[in-house]
Parts: C-alpha cells; structure tokens; sequence
C-alpha cells in the first residue's frame, strides 16, 4: 500500500493499492520534490470517472511503469471534488497546453508548482495519435534534466497566462454598433447565439458526445418568456423530451447519467452524478410550469425516488456520486440481455417492454472497449413510441419496478460517499422547486433535510464555512454561493425569516473573505500557499458560475434586505455583459442574469397571508423572480420592476393575465 490508505477520499482509497508511490496533496509531497530537485506529476481525477479508472489498470497498477514513476517524479494524486480550485487551475494549464481537457488530468509541475507540460488520457502504447504514457514519463524526465532552462521558461509563461487569465473576459469591450441595442435585441443575439448550435434532429447542442447543457437550455425558456418567441421554447421541449426518453435517462432507476457518447441521448457514459441530477430536477420542474407534460412530472418523480433511494446518507446530505463501471465494465450495472429480458418478464409484460423500448435480439449497444463481451441492450423509449401513453401505465411501472429488483441483485457501481455541501445545497434548490410545482410533501422533506444538513454539516466549531462534511478543506465560493442562494429560495418558498436570514449571513461571510472591493470581483478560494495562481470560476461548467451565482443571490437579497448587496450583483453583471453577449453559450446562467437584469428585475409582493395565491405564483414560470414575502398591505398581488409596480391584482387569473399584457399585450394567447 501507498500514502493513500489513510486518505478518505473514495477516489485516492482507489489507488492505495497501486505500485505507484502515491503521496496525496500536502506538505511531505512538496517538500519532497523541492529537496530532491524532482518534476511533480499531478494526476487528477474522481472516483466515478470511467477513463480514470482506465489509465489505473492499464499504467498505474504495471510494476516498470510505476518503478520508473518512482524513480523520476514526485507523485500526487488528487480528487478533483475535494480540491475544486487545484482542479480548475491545472485544468486551465492543460487547456492552455493541449487545446482541450478533461479527466483523468495528469499534469507535470516544477517543485515550485508551476506546470509545464500536460494531458488526459494516454493510453500504454502509441494510439489514436496519442504518445504512451511511458513515452511522455521519458519524455518529461529528458526535458527536465537537460532543458530545464526551456522548462523552467514554459512554466513561467503558463503561470503569468494562468494569473491574468481571469481577468480576460471583464477586459472584453461592446461590439461595434451595438452600443445602442435594446435590451430584447441584446437578448435576441445571444438566443441566436445558442440557435446556431441547435441539434434539430435529436435535441441538445451540437454533436457528440451531448452533455444536458441544463443552463443553456433555461435561458431558452426564459428568453422565450420576455420575447414570445416560440421557436426557443420549441427546442427546449424537444430536447427535454429527447433526455428523457433516451438512453442518457434510467429507464429503470430514474436519474440521469453525466453524458451521451451519441448524438441521439441513447448510451450513456454511465456515471451518474449529484450535480446534474440536482440541476434536472429543478429544469424538468420548472418546464412543467410552461408545459404541464406527464412525461416531466415523471422524471421528476422518479429522480427524487431514485436520488432517495441511492444517494442520501444517514445525516440527511446526499453522496457525490455513483460510478459508471461495475466489474471493471462500463455500464455493466444497468444493461440487459435479450434473453434475460424475456426471462425475467416472460408473456404479455415482454412484449409490451419490445413495443416500449428499443431492444433487439442481437442487442443495441457493443462496449467497445469489451468487443468481445456479448451484445447487450440499453433501454431508451422506441422513436414510435415517444409521446404515447403506454409511458405512463401502470402496466409499464410495474415492469421497471420487477427490472429494478433483479438489477438490485446485481454486483452495484461504487457509490462515491463524499458529502459536498455546495452539490448538496444545489439539489436543495432542486427538491425546493419541485416541491413549488408539484406539491409532493416528500420533495419539501428532503429539501428541509438539507438545509438541516447545511446548518449542522456547512461549518467548523470556530464559524467557517466548509467544503464538505467531515472535512478541514475551507468552502469555495460555490459552496458559499450555492448555500446563500438555496436559503433565499427557500425563504421565496417557505417565508420562513431565520432562512432569509441564513442567506445573509452567508453572503456576509463572502464578501468579508472572497470579496475584492477594488475590483469587485470574487476569488473562488481562500489565498492559500499551494495556490500559484487564482482559480478561475467565471465560466458556467457543469455546474453554474460561482462568480454567477454570487451576482445573483447578491441582487435577490439585496431586494428584499440591503440595497448594497445589490449595487454589487448588479455591477457584477454588468463588467461582463460584453463577454456574455459574445459567449452565452460558456456563460449561460449568466445570459439568465442579464436578460432578467436588462428587462428590470422581477419583483412580486403577495398580501400576507394569503397562502393560496402565493402557491400559485410559485407554480407560475416567471423567471429569476423576487418575491417579497412581508406585503402588509393587504391590497392582493402587485407585480414590480425597475422600481416601478403596476397596479395590484386580487387574483391569480388577474395577476397572470396582467404579465401577459405587459410583455406581450399583441399577443392572444
């Protein structure tokens, strides 16, 4: 065993056994390569990463390989979950570098932790036009000891790159001619933007491999609310449904894997993450309120099911994640023989599983990493059958609970059973909105378990926050910011006071330790001495912007409590409203937050109490909306923007009636 047994980590306890003589992140690893004069390898990755594990069996568990890693470098692996900000800066290096990244990230530093030299995946011998991984070890070890003036100048260039680079999107400048654009023509080119890359004929972005793009596909139906403009909401829907009903889905399980390697949503890469789910939730559940589609309501039921089921732990906060591979195979876990199939349904539930699903004898899906392994059959809804009510029998339902019991008896992926307080606190917000539109008691109990979980689990004994239970590791600014905006929308949800004032306390805590006044911008975390460099978070990722975030929750609080939080959020918005106008597609949370900002924040103030119509406002689509729960006035519902209200309505069909007239008084709909 190496230095990695005694980590807690699922992902490093993956390696403990390995040749390598893997030191975790910390001290004795970089004194060590500062006192023998030795490159660093950094290698990055998570426990449910398919080609992580990949690279493991096939270099990190050979015994020359690992000899010869020994002898020449200081090894560290890490978890890219329990040390975002080490991820994101090595990450910019390897993109820098290559042009592209991902994960399994190797990256190779000076003892001084500047990189010089990186990559992902590299198999152990030449293919698909990529070098051995004992190609590159030579490679670097050659470099290093007799070009290390060469070396030392490469890292230098990568690291004064990876300390500006942060600042290159506030420098952007307006284009040309458009200084003068009104709001619905800025929003307008950003929508044409995301238009550009519509996939028309399977839904989503571009090709292969398809990611959910959760953020991009929202700021369609908001963009839709402000303009009317159908064509944007159309692809929205088209692609929801294409989610839902492909391979991409657990037709069985519920809950969605991380990606689709095909065009079509139909094979997945079988991980399934915390993160996505949290944010599907909330999509699917906010879709509903423009489109009350069955086929919503059941993702979202059967996610929260599923999320329950296999994802929370006894403290009430859910796991990280569930691995793609079970017996070293991808996707072992959730496919199926033809065969099988018919024996474990047999007579009439077999043939109404054929005339659901999209199975063949031969089977629909070769593992091409096992081309010899048999043929088997991923379950995604036959295209003749999308739409039809069969989906929603009970007849179906009860054939994915019978699969779903023999599936259990199978050997599971491994769970990854950290608890990420800012992952947690996104699923939060999503339980919270599907609890708005559905009303289900049990979504509004996991929300509450959360936020109990947050409460007790978010800080150490002295008031800091932290990055995950059972942890010293120092919040990020998702953390923080994830935190402070599931707290608002819980107050938006519940009325509760100690939540809103939850919330401030949080965002007090940002800008006392994150905040640079001078710049207004946010560091994503703390300055610590293992950082060359500050991470860069403005962009939406996987997960939105924590920068984003903050300018959001900041502008929704202050609203309600402090008009200089707000001036903040606002100001935030608008640094970096050129680069999101040219790059909605990398910064779409962020084209959410301009469009609600260019047409004037919404503002709705609901007599108090009057529980009912503010149900009903709540199951209303009406994007970024601020919700001020204290109306004494009793005079029914106003609708405010740009400091300015209409005049108050005292009822629901009226108030609703009244956002029509104001956005889209042509309109007869």
């Amino acid at each position: 065993m190496n230095r990695l047994q005694y980590e807690s980590s699922p992902y490093l306890q993956q390696h403990k056994d390995n040749p390598v003589d893997w030191y975790p992140w910390g001290r004795e690893a970089l004194d060590k390569a500062a006192t023998e004069d030795k490159p660093i390898l950094l290698s990055i990755g998570y426990s449910s990463c398919h080609w992580c594990h990949v690279m493991e069996q096939e270099s990190f568990t050979d015994k020359e390989v690992a000899a010869y890693m020994n002898e020449h470098f200081v090894n560290i692996k890490l978890d890219r979950e329990e040390r975002p900000d080490l991820d994101k800066i090595y990450m910019d290096a390897v993109v820098a570098i290559t042009g592209s990244g991902g994960w399994p990230l190797n990256c190779f530093l000076t003892p001084d932790l500047r990189p010089f030299y990186g990559g992902t995946y590299f198999p152990p011998r030449p293919a698909h036009q990529r070098p051995s991984w004992t190609q590159v070890l030579q490679h670097i070890q050659r470099i290093y000891t007799q070009q290390k003036a060469q070396v030392l100048e490469q890292a230098g260039r990568l690291s004064d790159y990876l300390t500006n680079s942060g600042n290159t999107l506030l420098q952007l400048k307006p284009e040309q001619g458009t200084e003068k654009s009104t709001a619905l023509e800025i929003c307008r080119k950003m929508a044409k933007t995301l238009q550009a890359r519509f996939d028309l004929v399977s839904g989503g972005f571009g090709t292969a491999p398809k990611f959910p793009a959760v953020m991009s596909i929202q700021y369609l139906l908001d963009y839709y609310f402000y303009s009317g403009e159908q064509t944007y909401a159309d692809h929205a829907f088209f692609s929801l449904d294409r989610m839902a009903q492909g391979g991409i889905y657990d037709q069985v399980g519920g809950g969605f894997a991380r990606y689709a390697t095909d065009r079509n949503w139909n094979i997945p890469h079988f991980e399934k993450m915390l993160y996505d789910n949290a944010q599907l939730l909330k999509l699917y559940s906010t879709a509903y309120k423009i489109r009350p589609s069955p086929l919503y309501a059941q993702v979202v039921e059967e996610t929260v099911q599923w999320l329950v089921r296999e994802m929370k732990s006894d403290s009430g906060g859910y796991y990280s994640a569930i691995d793609a591979d079970s017996e070293h195979t991808e996707g072992k876990y959730y496919v199926w023989s033809y065969e099988e199939l018919r024996s474990v349904l047999g007579g009439e539930q077999f043939d109404l599983l054929k005339k659901v699903y999209e199975i063949r004898p031969e089977g629909n899906w070769q593992d091409l990493h096992h081309p010899t392994s048999s043929p088997v059959n991923i379950l995604w809804v036959s295209e003749n059958m999308r739409g039809d009510e069969l989906l929603f029998s009970r007849e179906l339902r009860e054939i994915k609970e019978k699969l779903g019991r023999v599936r259990e008896r199978r050997i599971k992926p491994i769970t990854d059973t950290k608890l990420l307080i800012g992952w947690n606190a996104l699923l939060c917000q999503g339980f919270l909105e599907a609890w708005d539109v559905f009303q289900n008691p049990l979504f509004l109990e996991e929300a509450r378990g959360i936020l109990a979980f947050l409460a007790r689990y978010g800080t150490d004994p002295g008031g800091d926050y932290l990055h995950q239970k059972d942890s010293t590791i120092p919040a990020m600014l998702d953390d923080i910011g994830y935190q402070a905006a599931a707290f608002l929308q819980a107050y938006r949800s519940l009325g509760e006071l100690q939540l809103l004032e939850q919330a401030g306390r949080l965002l007090q805590y940002a800008l006392k330790h994150y905040h640079d006044p001078e710049t207004n911008t946010f560091s994503y975390s703390k300055a610590t001495s293992d950082l060359i460099a500050p991470a860069n978070d403005w962009y939406d990722n996987t997960t939105p912007s924590a920068a984003g975030t903050m300018a959001l929750t900041l502008v929704h609080y202050g609203r309600i409590r402090n008009a200089e939080y707000e001036s903040i959020g606002n100001e935030m918005i608008r640094k970096l409203e050129p680069a999101i106008v040219r790059y909605p597609e990398s910064l779409s949370h962020w084209a959410s937050l301009l469009l609600s900002q260019s047409f004037g924040w919404m503002e709705i103030k609901g007599a108090d109490p009057d529980p009912d119509a503010l149900r009903e406002i709540l199951k209303t689509f009406i994007p970024l909306v601020i919700l001020h729960r204290d109306n004494k006035s009793g005079e029914g519902i106003s609708f405010c923007h740009n400091f300015s209200c209409e005049r108050p309505v005292g009822s629901i069909r009226e108030f609703r009636l009244l956002l029509k007239n104001h956005y889209h008084p042509d309109e007869n709909r």
